[in-house]
């Protein structure tokens, strides 16, 4: 039977305008290795990117492709995509720090707005750009953030930022272009689709590093440079980054092109476009299957994730993690001049530089689970960077003078610097197969939801933070700073306790249905390591994802 079924496969190769539908409808990809060794299986001649495929009806008449674009336009494009959407989201840093006449609430939710449309891109976003790239629905949402940049330029050129009120439309106008920034977050999951493009798959961990720390630094200076360029006003800052992600867009559509899988999809079956990109020298992992699941599917298996108790301690720590990220990135500024009493621009730097903190923390916290702590994927890692959060936090819940205070945000964004990379590393130490009732599971169709459950951290952080100060006057803040070290400590018991679980049983990582777990023991017979092995070669995703 096999034998027969790659028969059929070698058969219908050639005939790759005619026969797509026939390929289409072979069940499985198992037999991939066996064809390419077949001697009638058809040859690429591969001529810098032109591709030459052969043709067995007319061999006299090849037939012709050209991958467009390189892995090296790819990367610089998405870089400069993903900086310019993070620097977009944080314009607003400086001039809400000044912002005296709104209470904390209304700063806040100027804040979370561009988090609001962020929220809804994870999950159809990363299914998209492994359909077919996603560059058109990105450059769509990139230019609907241009457009909100411009209408925030105009409000900065006709108003005093600094003196707006919650009551009129002005401030209106700037909640609904700020929410319209934040459709650029779509870029960031360029990425995914780039890194297809690796030629080698050990690239792929510097490349992520690099790029996580690169976009994250707009966060850093842009607050900066908004604060000491706004000369008469914020419009001239605004009106040049307006300009920059504007020029994103172009370029974005001008060098970003889809990985050459993805485009052989444009012309051929997924099958036959599969064999093509693995001929051209595509990686077989780094391809992956992605593209073979449905959204509704997706959707389903996001909403089952949350009833997995391994799942249960990874949400307050997401929650946490990444709503520690949104404090410290977007609303420490503020919460520095009425909370501590800083000056604008000390709050502003004070802000840039303990984030600059915790982002160069996150490669180092890498360099220490890769070495020290890679079988539990970082448990002790999170337990250190556990204690650090909420030592820092404890601190900042009393009157502490100034070098206490630097002190105590240094301390707390270094822990949340190495919270920000445990979880991702956890669940897939906790997603590893060890029976072969995972042959066909790949938990990065669902890791999408732990963005989406980190985004959601960062709305209800600030959130929280307005309702609190708005209540309570100052003492807001202290109490507001107790949720975060519950937050921690709830997440810091539980991870080793759903560890030692996963340990002492055959796990099922995130696919368990309403919390089961199957307690069938690893299973070493040498048939059954393959599931595994499967695996490890899906884990690529997991890692790009975050």
């Amino acid at each position: 039977m096999k034998k027969k079924r790659i028969e059929k496969i070698v058969d219908v190769i050639p005939d790759v305008l005619d026969n797509q539908d026939d390929l289409d409808n072979l069940d499985d990809l198992d037999d991939l290795d066996d064809l390419r060794e077949e001697p009638n299986s058809t040859p690429l001649r591969v001529v810098s990117n032109d591709i030459t495929l052969g043709n067995r009806e007319n061999p006299e008449e090849p037939l012709r492709f050209h991958i467009q674009g390189s892995f090296a336009r790819s990367l610089a494009s998405t870089f400069f995509l993903a900086y310019i959407a993070r620097s977009n989201m944080s314009m607003l840093n400086a001039p809400m720090a000044a912002m005296t006449g709104l209470s904390q609430i209304a700063k806040s939710m100027l804040a979370i707005a561009p988090l609001i449309s962020g929220m809804m891109m994870p999950i159809p976003i990363s299914w998209l750009v492994h359909q077919n790239g996603g560059i058109y629905e990105i450059i769509l949402m990139t230019c609907l953030s241009s457009g909100g940049m411009v209408t925030l330029s105009t409000i900065a050129a006709v108003a005093d930022l600094s003196k707006i009120d919650s009551t009129n439309l002005t401030y209106a106008a700037i909640f609904v272009s700020n929410f319209f920034i934040g459709c650029a977050t779509a870029s960031t999951f360029l990425f995914i689709d780039t890194l297809k493009w690796a030629p080698k798959k050990k690239m792929v961990p510097p490349i992520q590093t690099l790029y996580n720390f690169f976009i994250d630094s707009a966060s850093v200076t842009t607050p900066i440079l908004i604060l000491y360029l706004k000369y008469s006003g914020y419009f001239a800052p605004l009106i040049g980054f307006s300009f920059l992600s504007i020029l994103g867009s172009f370029a974005a559509t001008f060098l970003f092109k889809p990985s050459p899988y993805n485009q052989f999809k444009e012309k051929f079956s997924k099958r036959q476009a599969r064999i093509y990109a693995l001929e051209y020298g595509q990686l077989d992992e780094l391809i992956g299957d992605q593209d073979t699941v449905s959204f509704k599917l997706i959707l389903k298996e996001n909403i089952n994730v949350l009833f997995d108790r391994r799942a249960i301690p990874l949400i307050p720590t997401f929650l946490s993690a990444f709503g520690s990220a949104c404090f410290t990135r977007l609303i420490l500024p503020q919460v520095l001049v009425a909370g501590f009493g800083l000056q604008q621009h000390e709050a502003v730097i004070t802000s840039s530089l303990a984030y600059l903190v915790a982002i160069s923390t996150r490669p180092i916290a890498e360099l220490i689970i890769r070495h020290w702590d890679k079988e539990s994927g970082g448990i002790r890692v999170h337990l250190l960077g556990s204690i650090l959060m909420i030592a820092g936090a404890l601190a900042l819940t009393n009157d502490i003078p100034n070098w206490a205070l630097y002190l105590s945000l240094g301390t707390f964004n270094i822990g949340y610097g190495f919270n920000l990379v445990t979880p991702s590393s956890i669940a897939i130490a906790w997603s590893v197969p060890t029976n072969s009732l995972l042959k066909d599971f790949n938990p990065s169709n669902m890791f999408s939801l732990f963005g989406t459950l980190g985004t959601l951290g960062s709305i209800f952080f600030p959130f929280l933070l307005g309702l609190m100060v708005d209540g309570a006057g100052k003492d807001g803040y202290q109490y507001f700073f107790y949720v975060i070290v519950g937050l921690i400590a709830i997440s810091a018991i539980t991870m080793p306790i759903i560890d030692k679980h996963v340990r002492d049983k055959s796990s099922l990582g995130f696919c368990g249905r309403f919390g089961a777990f199957f307690t069938h023991r690893p299973n070493l017979v040498e048939e059954e390591a393959a599931p595994v092995r499967q695996h490890d070669e899906n884990r690529v995703y997991l890692e790009n994802f975050f």
